[in-house]
């Protein structure tokens, strides 16, 4: 038998997820109090990721649609599902740089 942290209850051994940090090798917190923070609202809250419709280029200054963007990969962590993410200029002034890169050699 062991005493939850979080709703003071006593609760079998069971009731706890193993813990190789503590001492006693079992959780502080029942999985049920675990589970409600875990899958409260302020978790989720947390990692949801925010809409975007338009976005700002910095090379032209112009406001301008989301889909005027290229699309990047970036190294993200697990919990975030299918992040997108976006170049910092948009299409046309990309393509404006690259041939005036190109044009250089």
């Amino acid at each position: 038998m062991k005493v939850c942290e979080k709703c003071s209850e006593l609760k079998n051994v069971s009731d706890f997820r193993e813990d190789k940090r503590t001492k006693s090798k079992i959780s502080n917190i029942c999985n049920e109090c675990k589970s409600k923070y875990r899958y409260g609202t302020n978790f989720h809250k947390l990692y949801q990721q925010e809409v975007i419709i338009e976005k700002l280029c910095p090379k032209c200054q112009k406001v301008k649609s989301i889909e005027q963007f290229g699309k990047r990969a970036k190294k993200v962590p697990y919990y975030r599902k299918n992040p997108i993410y976006y170049n910092s200029y948009c299409k046309q002034c990309v393509s404006e740089l690259t041939k005036k890169y190109r044009s250089r050699k």
